[in-house]
């Protein structure tokens, strides 16, 4: 069995809590979770976007879930990297 680095489980965990609160939590709660996820993670909070639309999607109108996720993505792969090389 390979051996996890510490980060992932609490990356699946939180991606897991989010896809949870999409079904039973308000979409705040779901938002500051696929946040978080994304900052685990980052290409989390895009499929979390569009998993989300895929549940929701009415038909009609933007894709909301998919573009908050993919701004989500990208902001988030630039806070990882600020962070990682000590810019903020």
């Amino acid at each position: 069995m390979p051996q996890q680095s510490a980060s992932t489980l609490p990356a699946i965990l939180v991606a897991l809590a989010t896809v949870v609160s999409m079904l039973t939590l308000p979409w705040p709660v779901t938002v500051i979770l696929m946040a978080l996820s994304g900052y685990l993670f980052p290409p989390a909070a895009l499929a979390e976007g569009i998993l989300a639309d895929v549940l929701y999607y009415s038909g009609h109108g933007i894709l909301a879930g998919t573009c908050i996720g993919a701004a989500l993505a990208v902001f988030m792969f630039a806070v990882r990297h600020f962070v990682k090389t000590r810019i903020i």
